[in-house]
């Protein structure tokens, strides 16, 4: 089983919570910079990858 964030109480469950963490402040820069180039007039990319780290944990 795996969650998606990886919340902080994901390491403390039993058994701990493999989870797939994202870089939430990159997805809120990158979204604010889209915003502000179609606000602009711009073209954005369609796809963005930001990436993602697995921790995995007991659960896998």
């Amino acid at each position: 089983m795996v969650g998606f964030g990886d919340p902080e109480f994901s390491a403390y469950l039993c058994p701990g919570l493999t989870t797939v963490r994202i870089d939430r402040r990159a997805i809120g820069r990158l979204a604010a910079e889209a915003i502000l180039a179609r606000i602009d007039g711009r073209e954005i990319a369609t796809i963005v990858d930001v990436g993602f780290q697995l921790i995995e944990r007991e659960s896998t």
